[in-house]
């Protein structure tokens, strides 16, 4: 990990919180770079939907593409701007100065915060774009009122809940609510297809 220095400490102490959890969210997981913003914005959000410290700082709309918050992309261009991140073909990530950063964030926030955005990063960020829009649409219904994308989505919703199933992002009751089914009647489709039923 890039050495912590005096500069990156001023740095990470000028950010605000929620300018460091996003920084922290691109440097968790061995720097493994976040996949866009859409994946970045459906991470914060459930940071957001997690932390309440959070709310004081983010706030969150339905959009066109789901919950959207306008303060996640000025802090991104903001960290943009000042050399921290970088957009790769890989997706968003850490600058050589944004490791810097990173490496002393943990000095200064509560461990808590980085625990949750690697278990959100692992959940979320290695999901496609109907995968990751399905859990968030269907788990969230309210954030989708505005969506483009949900009508598309309705009528492949069983099978993009039973991908969720199979690759451990949901559980059975996760994977029913997904799939707009009861428990009941999810299982015997999970059944169906031979596939192994996971608690939550």
């Amino acid at each position: 990990m890039h050495a912590k220095d005096p500069g990156s400490e001023q740095i990470a102490q000028k950010l605000s919180s929620a300018q460091r959890l996003q920084v922290s969210l691109v440097g968790v997981n061995d720097f493994d770079p976040v996949r866009g913003k859409l994946w970045l914005q459906k991470e914060m959000f459930l940071l957001w939907k997690s932390l309440p410290e959070l709310k004081a700082h983010l706030s969150y709309d339905p959009a066109l593409m789901g919950p959207l918050s306008e303060s996640v992309d000025w802090d991104l261009s903001q960290l943009e701007s000042i050399g921290l991140v970088e957009e790769g073909p890989g997706g968003l990530m850490l600058s050589l100065d944004g490791k810097g950063v990173y490496s002393v964030i943990p000095s200064i926030m509560d461990p808590k915060f980085l625990d949750l955005a690697s278990r959100v990063k692992t959940l979320l960020n290695d999901l496609s774009k109907d995968e990751l829009l399905a859990f968030i649409y269907f788990r969230y219904p309210e954030t989708a009122s505005e969506s483009r994308e949900l009508e598309a989505l309705i009528p492949r919703r069983a099978d993009l809940a039973i991908r969720l199933v199979q690759r451990r992002k949901v559980g059975l009751e996760g994977g029913a609510r997904v799939a707009g089914m009861t428990v009941q009647d999810f299982t015997k489709v999970l059944k169906s297809r031979s596939i192994s039923l996971l608690s939550e």
